[in-house]
């Protein structure tokens, strides 16, 4: 027999285990732990405890899963593929033998059961919903030091599926988030930088509380994150985008006018202009620098060599304070703008005329020349 149990070291804040649950004088597991063979019902498997009663003395926090939809004991998904129960736990948890080769794992089959993952299930063909997310398979990265306990990474500091679900935790919530989606925490977890989102009129639990998805969920039910992005790739959506297409626009405005247009829950705040003339621009700022202001190519990615859109200037997650204005500051957080260190991106191509295109780009009403030719010098703004 082989079992990756005896050996461990049971913690000490496991405090009640029964008399008849020997370990050894350092607290180690042994073959008696869990095994009598001087019992006198001589039961199956010579247990001192019923499955999951055993389990569940060292295992607490993992007892939620017992008959819910993840418990093949007692969900219908595994009755229909004909699958007996020997008891919740070992159902996909062998405790002897090598994984793969016991429980729900042998009745599903596939190339990938010995690994005993979600895809195994969330896969085409197998039992559960198939499931795809970009998230799994990246890197935190190095910035983000210590993510909860009950998020954990792979050994490579991966993502996996366990990173954010939990299929035993006590409560069964929706999504089985390692955190109430309701408040998006898994997801300002690695996101912190987009914390700044929170209150303001792109948090649309307040600002849009009757708002859906495109799953038809309000941002009450989604979180603040849930409402303009999905974590699984939607059929409905094309993609991981929650508001709907993002092709009424070009050059990355599509995700703005997803909501600032007529109709949409931001029908009050749509700008007369969306569209910077497409002029070729090579960016000299570089992700990181100051007064970064990313430029886009034609598929709506981030391009060194890319055209001005609505994410040049605005950043819509976080409402920072503009650099250097201070007195401006509470318009420039309701605006979204990005900060700037100077303002030469926007000078190189416009010189004097620069605050004068800034102030009439975005309301024609504002605009004392709505017929001038944008390729003609203007007249000086006094």
């Amino acid at each position: 027999m082989q079992t990756a149990h005896v050996g461990k070291t049971v913690e000490a804040e496991i405090d009640n285990l029964p008399e008849n649950m020997v370990l050894d004088s350092q607290r180690r597991i042994l073959c008696t732990t869990c095994h009598d063979i001087h019992q006198k019902g001589q039961g199956t498997k010579l247990l001192v405890a019923a499955i999951p009663d055993l389990c569940g003395i060292c295992h607490r926090d993992k007892l939620g899963i017992q008959n819910s939809v993840h418990d093949p004991g007692t969900a219908d998904w595994a009755k229909k593929i004909g699958f007996v129960s020997k008891g919740s736990c070992i159902d996909c948890h062998p405790v002897h033998g090598p994984r793969g080769e016991g429980g729900i794992w042998a009745s599903i089959g596939g190339q990938d059961v010995s690994a005993q993952t979600c895809e195994t299930c969330h896969r085409a063909g197998a039992p559960a919903p198939a499931m795809q997310t970009p998230h799994v398979g990246k890197s935190p990265g190095a910035e983000i030091a210590g993510l909860p306990e009950n998020m954990p990474l792979s050994a490579e500091r991966r993502i996996v599926c366990v990173t954010c679900h939990d299929i035993h935790q006590a409560g069964q919530g929706p999504k089985l988030l390692a955190s109430p989606r309701t408040n998006s925490g898994v997801c300002l977890a690695c996101h912190a930088e987009a914390a700044g989102l929170i209150g303001t009129l792109h948090d649309l639990r307040t600002s849009a509380p009757a708002a859906h998805n495109v799953r038809g969920e309000t941002a009450a039910e989604s979180g603040a994150c849930g409402s303009c992005h999905l974590v699984h790739v939607s059929s409905e959506a094309g993609g991981v985008w929650a508001r709907g297409s993002t092709l009424q626009g070009k050059y990355g405005s599509g995700y703005c006018i997803c909501c600032h247009s007529q109709g949409e829950c931001a029908s009050n705040r749509v700008p007369t202009y969306v569209d910077h003339p497409d002029v070729a621009l090579v960016n000299r700022t570089r992700p990181g620098q100051p007064g970064y202001m990313p430029t886009f190519d034609a598929a709506g990615e981030p391009s060194n060599t890319g055209a001005i859109s609505c994410l040049t200037c605005h950043e819509p997650h976080v409402a920072p304070l503009n650099m250097g204005a201070p007195a401006a500051s509470t318009q420039h957080r309701r605006m979204f703008l990005r900060p700037q260190a100077t303002e030469e991106l926007c000078a190189d191509c416009h010189g004097a005329e620069t605050l004068w295109r800034f102030l009439y780009y975005h309301k024609e009403q504002r605009d004392p020349y709505p017929e001038r030719d944008l390729n003609r010098p203007s007249p000086e703004v006094p």
